[in-house]
Order: structure tokens, then sequence, then C-alpha cells
């Protein structure tokens, strides 16, 4: 009995050092991809790519971000191109579906060989474009150890990842202010994407220190380092009487300063914003202009509804104009 114990003892030990071995010492496929995405020059491309999309330390270029994301990509770098998908799906972009769809084949497996592997970029990047409506529990759980994983490497896009995740439950004080902390951890390390984050959450009410006017201002300074997104927010926040005195055409300025930047929902609500003459003067021409370049994007079904909403109108109006000469000749 004492010696069967020994001998499964032994080959028990024996199994956890080879399991750890085999953990700190990756298969060749998994060390050849980590040889690839640990190269200096690619890792520099994809760091300068990250900053460029964050606005780590500079001003947010997404152009910019799209070029050097390409350039690595088309170097074999597997993150580089995971990373490109993320920023063509999310804002809508001009690329082509059969483009995404190819990029997202070829890297995903390598991406989610690279997590396996510990590498906590890989990692973000299998929480970022997985599909978050996962219903799997086992699918829910690595997407939430590979988003820890990132956070806890510090690597900022997953921290913001992290602080819009609690961000979006909105109703939640504590998961407001847990944003805040992760957005916080963003902010040090110098990321202006991080002000939209905490700008938002200090106009949401649940905030203890709910402050709209101090929310407002950092989002104004992360829209003036070129940030989509607080564009869009500030877009809306701005004409918010709960968050003080409306300003439709600071509203107007921020949609027109996101459709300078080529960005497809810019030119949707600005669209909506010139027909209304909410913030400046009507502009049904100007609006169809908008319209017109949204269609240019794959996925144009907002702006092609909004634009049968724009001639349908006009219609009914050339109608209710030509109304009453008809009866007058009656």
């Amino acid at each position: 009995m004492g010696w069967a114990f020994v001998t499964l003892f032994t080959a028990g030990t024996t199994a956890l050092i080879v399991s750890y071995i085999r953990i700190r010492q990756p298969d060749p496929r998994k060390r050849r991809l980590l040889d690839v995405a640990d190269k200096p020059e690619l890792k520099e491309l994809r760091e300068k790519a990250m900053a460029a999309v964050h606005g780590i330390g500079r001003r947010i270029d997404l152009k910019e971000a799209e070029r050097l994301l390409r350039s690595a990509y088309a170097k074999g770098d597997h993150l580089a191109g995971m990373h490109l998908w993320d920023l063509l799906t999310f804002p809508p972009s001009r690329a082509i579906g059969e483009e995404l769809d190819a990029i997202f084949e070829a890297c995903i497996r390598p991406v989610i060989e690279l997590m396996d592997a510990g590498h906590p970029e890989a990692s973000y990047l299998y929480c970022a474009v997985s599909n978050e409506e996962l219903l799997d529990e086992a699918a829910v759980h690595w997407q939430s150890e590979a988003l820890r994983a990132a956070c806890k490497a510090g690597y900022v896009p997953a921290l913001l990842h992290r602080g819009w995740l609690e961000e979006g439950e909105w109703e939640s004080s504590a998961k407001q202010v847990e944003a805040m902390q992760w957005f916080s951890l963003a902010m040090e390390q110098g990321a202006a994407r991080a002000l939209t984050g905490m700008g938002a959450i200090l106009c949401n009410p649940k905030h203890p220190e709910y402050d709209p006017q101090w929310g407002l201002a950092m989002l104004q300074q992360a829209s003036a380092q070129g940030d989509l997104h607080a564009m869009h927010i500030l877009a809306v926040y701005l004409l918010d009487p709960d968050l003080g005195e409306p300003q439709p055409a600071m509203a107007r300025q921020q949609l027109q300063q996101a459709a300078r930047q080529d960005d497809y929902w810019a030119y949707v609500h600005l669209a909506g914003m010139l027909t209304d003459g909410l913030g400046g003067p009507v502009d049904s021409p100007g609006a169809r202009r908008l319209l017109r370049r949204a269609m240019e994007f794959p996925e144009a079904t907002a702006a092609r509804n909004r634009l049968a909403e724009l001639d349908d109108s006009q219609v009914k109006k050339s109608s209710v104009g030509e109304a009453p000469s008809a009866g007058a000749e009656g």
C-alpha cells in the first residue's frame, strides 16, 4: 500500500512537472507565432498603431493606424491582422465584407494559440473580437479570463475595453465607479480615449461624483484629440437639458468634425440635423450629399432608409403645394 502511494505520488508529480514544462515551453508552432509577434519591427508597428487608435501620448489618427496595421499584417503579423479587423469593423468602414472575413479567418486561430501561450495582447484581442452575445458558459468564461489577463498585464486597450464594459451597466452606481477606475488606469498611461469614458461617467447621475460640467469638458478634450466616440457622445449630450443648457450648434459642429474623418454615422446623424434645421439652417441638399456619401459604405442600410424618408417628405411637400391650384381649376 505504501509503495503504491509512493508510485502514485511520483507519477502525479511527474505529470505536473511535464504539464508545467509544456506551459512554460510552448509547442513549436506556438513558439514560431510568439517569435513573429515579438519581432521588434512588428511589435513597434503595433504599438504605434495602438497609440494612434487610443491617443496614447499623441493625437488619435485612425487612418495612420490602419496604414501601420496593414504594413505589419502584410509581414505575417496575425496580431496586427486582428487589430486591423477590429479597427475596420467598429465603427463601420469602407472595407468590404470579403476582406474582413478573410482577415478574421486567417488570424483568429493564431490569436487563440498566442492567448494560450500567455500573450497579453492576444488575450485582449480574443475578448475584443469575440461575439459578446455568446451564451456558451465556457466561451464567456474564457472571454473573462482573457480580459483579466490582459488587464493584469496593464495593456491599455484592454483597460479601456474593461472600462466600457463596466460603464455599459448605466444604472449601476458600483459599476460606474469600477469603470472610472479602469479608465483612470488607462489615463495614467496617457490614453486620450480614457477621457471619453471618464467624461461619460461624470455625466451619469448614478456616479457618486456626478458632475456634467466637468464631464462635458473632458469629452471636449477627447474630441479635440480626434476621438470619434467622444464626438458622437457630445452630439447627444449637448442636446440633453438634464446636462445643462442645450447647445445644438455645438452638437452640429461635433458631427461635422466627425464627418470630416469620413465617419459613416456622422454622415447619417448630421444629415438628420440638416434636415430638421437643428443647430443651424435647414439644408436638404446638404443632407442628401451626406447620405449619398454614407451609401458608399458596404453596410449603408440606415443611410438608405434616411434618404428614402427625405425623398418621401419632399414628395409630400410638393403634393401639398400643388393641391390648391388643382382645386382652383376644378
